[in-house]
């Protein structure tokens, strides 16, 4: 069962009179969300049963786990259930998964739940009025809490700031973007503006990942937390050999690891704010070493990415005689537009006639896909967002595609991971036509 079907489950459990005194309310008070509950118990004759009997608990998923509420009460020999134990239905199962010669007893007993029993996600199933949706997938960056608020929630804001502060140990700020800031107000390093709405005034903060720490003002720089995983997969994936090339690497997150591998590592953002918390990311995460420096693991450039594919890279590859060069790129909302820079990039490289093996992971949307079919169907879709910035991709590199998140209810997160080499140029020129032979994975 899901945690919000769990979440439903529960509260559909409560006292009917209970759920609608506090559904809709907007004047907050903790004293509200106190009740009697009704759950059942076991009895049990001494400690030394406790670990079987617990053992059946979690077999036949009667557990009860609530915030400060203890399952197990030692004076009174009681193991506090879940209220999906039906003595009438389960005990008699219950009784033959026990080892025997275990004796227990079965009862109900009334506890009073409060306002710090119940989580943040149940609170806000009370409240909140039907026809408005529910919110979810907060995001945790350092001690501040990020929610999405739809325009239903923002007479709720404060209320739903309040009890975030309240549910979430580590969170001092609360941040809301909400669907009133449109795109138009996305300025063009597209960080949207928060509003605080609990907690501290402040956007700056420490986020940890993997060993590694980033500091970032939120209000300065973008982050996506739900991205640490793929931060890692990324990370570990470059090819030691080569040179890595970020184009938009805000304040580090792929750019540090990778050069933590001793990898040559080129990281660039147009927005300067990005590359003043990188700077002081880097000297954070590199040890100082007798004779050695932080610059010498990264390179910093604050450039539009295009130039930087069209002069530095191309730079690397004919001055420095760089042999592997990976790209990446991961924007909001896609990177497929650095494309057409590398279309001219490869036409350089081939009238030069100069040797290279260069890799773009390019981070895209595209369809969720539910079966086999629709899965290779959902690539293709993604396989025609490339090619509508670089016509003929398919002849020119060798792609490989990828899911890497849930975004929405239609869409995922892919990364498309396209390969442009010499000797691939070398190939379509001297052998049968390109558009006979196919170099996607999908």
């Amino acid at each position: 069962m899901s945690e919000k079907s769990k979440t439903k489950s529960f509260i559909e459990g409560l006292p009917e009179g209970f759920v609608k005194k506090v559904k809709g309310v907007l004047d907050f008070k903790p004293e509200l969300f106190t009740t009697e509950i009704t759950l059942p118990v076991i009895y049990f004759k001494c400690k030394e049963d406790i670990g079987a009997i617990l053992k059946v608990v979690k077999k036949m998923d009667f557990g009860i786990k609530r915030p400060h509420f203890k399952h197990i009460d030692f004076p009174k020999k009681q193991i506090r259930l879940s209220a999906k134990f039906d003595k009438g239905e389960h005990e008699e199962q219950f009784r033959k998964n026990l080892d025997r010669g275990i004796q227990v007893e079965f009862s109900e007993e009334e506890f009073q739940f409060t306002y710090r029993n119940f989580t943040a996600s149940e609170i806000f199933e009370m409240i909140f009025p039907e026809e408005i949706q529910r919110i979810s997938g907060f995001a945790t960056i350092g001690h501040i809490i990020q929610v999405n608020l739809k325009k239903p929630h923002f007479e709720y804001k404060e209320l739903i700031g309040r009890i975030l502060l309240d549910k979430v140990p580590t969170v001092k700020t609360v941040i809301a973007k909400n669907d009133s800031l449109t795109e138009s107000e996305e300025n063009k390093f597209r960080i949207l503006p928060f509003e605080v709405i609990a907690g501290k005034d402040s956007l700056q903060t420490e986020h940890r990942e993997h060993g590694n720490r980033f500091h970032l003002d939120m209000g300065e720089t973008y982050w996506n937390s739900r991205l640490q995983e793929e931060h890692k997969i990324m990370s570990d994936q470059i090819d030691e050999k080569s040179v890595c090339v970020d184009l938009c690497c805000g304040i580090g997150p792929f750019a540090i690891p990778i050069a933590k591998r001793g990898i040559r590592t080129i990281a660039n953002d147009l927005n300067p704010n990005s590359i003043k918390w990188l700077r002081i990311n880097v000297e954070l995460n590199f040890p100082r070493k007798r004779g050695v420096k932080s610059q010498d693991f990264i390179s910093l450039m604050n450039k539009d990415g295009h130039d930087v594919i069209k002069e530095d890279v191309l730079k690397l590859i004919e001055s420095e005689g760089v042999k592997k060069i990976e790209c990446l790129a991961n924007l909001p909302g896609g990177a497929t537009f650095f494309l057409s820079s590398f279309k001219v990039l490869i036409k350089i490289l081939k009238e030069k006639e100069l040797p290279f093996d260069l890799t773009f992971h390019c981070y895209l949307f595209g369809p969720k896909y539910s079966s086999i079919e629709e899965r290779y169907e959902a690539k293709l879709k993604v396989l025609k967002t490339l090619e509508e910035s670089y016509e003929d991709l398919q002849k020119d590199a060798k792609i490989t595609i990828r899911e890497v998140r849930d975004i929405s209810v239609d869409n995922l997160q892919y990364c498309a991971s396209i390969r442009w080499t010499s000797e691939n140029s070398l190939e379509n020129r001297t052998q049968e036509p390109p558009e006979k032979k196919s170099r996607t994975e999908l």
